[in-house]
Formats: structure tokens, sequence, C-alpha cells
């Protein structure tokens, strides 16, 4: 699950909601402005029930949806990169594809590998 920082909204955390068989992963934050794009910060101590928009009802496809608007809002990237980070997170390549449609999410061909793109305007 991705959340906003309630003061300041351009940094997000990202939080496991479910973890049947594994243990329990940490919270990451990162940054997502216009300005720089998407950052990195790193793990942190944040405990997700602080998070007010927590919603374990999501679909996977609507966290795919989350995932690639995320991951599409500052660049274009290669289709294999976008389906590999999707389906680390339990997330099938058919349930990507929809998502993908239902953005509007378009694909074009550069040296030799498939980039999409989302039109977030």
């Amino acid at each position: 699950m991705v959340s906003r920082d309630q003061e300041n909204s351009e940094i997000r955390y990202m939080y496991p909601i479910k973890a049947s068989l594994a243990p329990e992963g940490e919270t990451i934050a990162f940054s997502l402005s216009t300005d720089q794009g998407f950052q990195w910060i790193g793990k942190c101590d944040r405990d997700p029930s602080q998070f007010e928009d927590v919603d374990v009802t999501l679909t996977k496809k609507d966290r795919a949806k989350e995932y690639l608007k995320l991951m599409l809002m500052s660049e274009d990237l290669p289709s294999t990169e976008i389906m590999t980070r999707i389906n680390s997170f339990g997330i099938a390549d058919k349930t990507i594809r929809i998502a993908q449609k239902e953005l509007g999410i378009t694909a074009y061909r550069k040296e030799n590998a498939w980039y999409w793109h989302w039109n977030n305007e």
C-alpha cells in the first residue's frame, strides 16, 4: 500500500498490508515531485496503522493502477521493467495489462524495447 505523508504531500510511504506466508516488510519512504520526479528516501520506522488512508479492500487491479500511475508519472519506462516491479507485489501480467488499458497507457517501441507512456494530464 502507498500513503501520503500528512505534513509533506510529496513524501509517500510504501508498506505491506498482507503477508500470509512471509514476515511483514518494513515501511519504505520515497518522494514524488514535478521538479525532481521520483526519489527513494529509504526504510523508515513509520507504523502503517498511523496512516489515515489505509484501505485493505483495494483489488489487485486497483493496486496495479496505482503502481502504474506512480511509475509513469514523470517518465516513460520499459514495459519489462514495469511488469517485473509490479509482479513482485503478487500481481499477474493479465491484471497489469487490464489496468494499463483502463488507464489509457500506450506503448511504443524505442531502441528494440517496448516503453509505456501515460498521459496524466
